[in-house]
């Protein structure tokens, strides 16, 4: 697919959920004291994306209903089978998506699975699940904001 064509994908995706586009973050509000967003980052090195997923503590935003990446508590990567990339042969979970690789199918199998393994269970059942698994690598404190992570995480 093409540069485009992989945007225009993610949008899809991300509006199938139930995000909003606010500037250039599509962001999710639920019950749950958390809120997510997701964007989308170009790599310096080829045609290649990541695709950004950041968690703020609600009762932490200071400023906007909708804040940026810098303010995030919480963040964590699609992650996709390579194709090409591989280690000692075999390919590979990893979060650059090489777009042109792919046909949109394939990809929304892989953003599929990562929805329902991680993203919404953290936006639906909040902090709690995020602190449990912080430990295991599964989400990555924003160390930019560590006290506040900490007294988060001291909370939760």
């Amino acid at each position: 697919m093409t540069k485009q064509e992989f945007k225009e994908f993610c949008k899809v995706q991300f509006h199938s959920k139930g995000f909003i586009k606010v500037k250039k973050m599509f962001y999710f509000d639920s019950d749950s004291d958390i809120l997510c967003g997701i964007d989308l980052q170009k790599s310096n090195f080829g045609n290649t994306y990541y695709v950004n997923v950041y968690f703020f503590v609600k009762s932490f935003i200071e400023h906007d209903l909708y804040p940026t990446y810098l303010e995030a508590d919480f963040n964590r990567r699609i992650m996709i089978m390579s194709k090409k990339q591989t280690y000692q042969g075999e390919v590979f979970l990893t979060p650059q998506i090489e777009y042109e690789e792919y046909e949109s199918e394939e990809l929304g199998m892989y953003f599929q699975q990562n929805f329902e393994e991680w993203i919404m269970p953290a936006i639906e059942k909040g902090i709690g699940y995020i602190a449990e698994r912080v430990n295991d690598n599964f989400f990555a404190p924003n160390y930019a904001r560590r006290e506040r992570v900490l007294e988060i995480l001291e909370k939760a």
